[in-house]
């Protein structure tokens, strides 16, 4: 095929550029016509341009502008080159534009989904798009981001401890500088926006979690979706209780068996504690659904965070900042001073912002980290 040859020897870049060039050559506007087509590729055939409410981005009709313009689509495209196909099938998937095979809809060790619930504290405190100073609203946003990757981490880490579950990921919720990609073509919206949450696929690199997770995650929108809806009806609820409420919690030092499709955590269990409790009392369930702050759940041995970190070291996608128009760099295990590898927190490509997320609020009585003489009770 003429297109085929006209790709670069390489033939995975250039596709769009090789066939525009084929289509406006010796492209002829027929003035006898009124519906805007033009004689292309040597008068061989018909051909016309769509506009971009027709021919739109994944981005803007999740925005739901073709809504407010009363005009139907006939193609979405996701054209964000920084991705892959990974990428844009998620996003397809949470638009409900992709048609999946059967097998999507099941795991042999099933689902493991959680909360992703903000504090009022964290959430008041983040930018609404407005660009200020440089450091405090990137500080903000850091605490933001940062408190949904250490659940992030937490559910991945849970799933693989209780026999590896395909984890349901959940958006991400920002308030300002990535709620919209630069290149997105929705610029400048952001402001006006009082909250947004874009796909997971903004910080998380999804190629990279396919390899080290094949299986291993699926789109939030997937218990939404009516072939994923029923799952819910076999699930098992783990409750991770708050500090002031742990009277009726358990330990973790022996198998919790359900009462009701519920079991209660006291926070901050180590993983042998965590697979003790859950995984016979969760073995014929479908969905694992943690209710609470799974980012209390566990806490981790120096030797767990050095293993985990060095599976997890290729997730995060750092995007651009419309804060400041450079890399944006986040770390799935901040909360870990000096145990991450190339831990870099938050921070740009020339300047490192010293922020206020980089070190942990002093622990609790009752929660020592391990840094500090880890104990458990």
């Amino acid at each position: 095929m003429e297109w085929e040859s006209a790709l670069p020897s390489d033939g995975r870049s250039g596709e769009r550029a090789a066939f525009n060039d084929l289509f406006h050559r010796e492209l002829v506007q027929l003035t006898r016509r009124n519906d805007n087509l033009a004689s292309v590729f040597r008068a061989t055939l018909l051909g016309g341009i769509l506009s971009t409410s027709a021919f739109c981005s994944g981005q803007a009709y999740r925005a739901g502008l073709q809504q407010r313009i009363h005009v139907r689509p006939f193609v979405v495209h996701t054209p964000h080159p920084g991705t892959g196909a990974a990428a844009k099938k998620f996003v397809l998937r949470e638009l409900g534009l992709w048609r999946d095979l059967p097998e999507h809809w099941t795991h042999p060790a099933g689902f493991l989904t959680y909360d992703n619930k903000l504090p009022a504290t964290l959430w008041e405190s983040a930018p609404r798009g407005a660009l200020g100073e440089l450091d405090a609203p990137l500080r903000a946003e850091s605490m933001l981001v940062n408190h949904q990757l250490s659940q992030y981490r937490n559910a991945f880490i849970a799933a693989r401890v209780l026999g590896g579950h395909s984890v349901v990921q959940p958006p991400v919720w920002l308030r300002g500088d990535l709620a919209a990609r630069p290149e997105g073509g929705l610029a400048g919206t952001v402001a006006s926006a009082p909250s947004a949450h874009i796909p997971v696929d903004a910080i998380i690199d999804l190629e990279a979690l396919d390899k080290d997770a094949p299986n291993g995650h699926r789109e939030s929108s997937f218990l939404r979706n009516p072939q994923g809806s029923g799952l819910l009806g076999d699930r098992l609820q783990v409750f991770i209780c708050p500090d002031m409420v742990m009277a009726e919690c358990e330990t973790g030092d022996a198998v919790v068996w359900p009462l009701f499709g519920e079991v209660r955590l006291k926070p901050r269990r180590t993983l042998q504690q965590l697979r003790t409790a859950l995984f016979e009392a969760s073995k014929g369930y479908q969905v694992i659904e943690f209710k609470g702050n799974i980012a209390d759940a566990m806490i981790l041995s120096k030797e767990e965070v050095q293993r985990y970190s060095r599976w997890m070291a290729g997730w995060l996608s750092h995007p651009p900042s419309k804060l400041h128009q450079e890399e944006t760099r986040y770390d799935l295990f901040w909360d870990y001073p000096g145990a991450a590898p190339q831990s870099t927190r938050m921070q740009t490509r020339n300047r490192k912002v010293g922020l206020g997320s980089g070190t942990p609020p002093a622990p609790k009585q009752e929660a020592p980290q391990w840094w500090q003489g880890l104990t458990h009770s």
